[in-house]
């Protein structure tokens, strides 16, 4: 008899978001809290952070790799280098709805 293998769901969302008045990109990787394979899932993030699979996603995806050290596609290294911003997410998101707000009062999209 055949052994039959069913494929695990790991639970990883991925998300990205652009802003058109940049052209900059950022897309991120997050595990659900009550994924019912938390450690599988935790390897295939930990598989996307490797240099060789970093190589292949930022090539397609034409963003920054998340290794410094990673190899970044010819149109990106042309950009230059990446800054990191010292602030936490978290705290720059807190002022997202002002930044909307802004951008609406100035007509920014008109």
């Amino acid at each position: 008899m055949a052994t039959r293998h069913k494929a695990i769901a790991p639970m990883i969302a991925v998300a990205s978001a652009c802003v058109a008045a940049t052209g900059a990109c950022l897309t991120g990787v997050a595990i659900a809290r009550h994924a019912p394979h938390s450690a599988t899932a935790q390897k295939s993030v930990e598989l996307l952070r490797k240099p060789a699979a970093q190589k292949i996603f930022v090539a397609a995806e034409l963003e920054y790799p998340v290794l410094a050290t990673a190899e970044r596609a010819a149109i990106v290294a042309d950009i230059g280098a990446f800054v990191a911003d010292a602030l936490p997410i978290y705290q720059i998101a807190a002022h997202q709805q002002a930044a909307i707000a802004l951008f609406k009062k100035v007509g920014f999209n008109e």
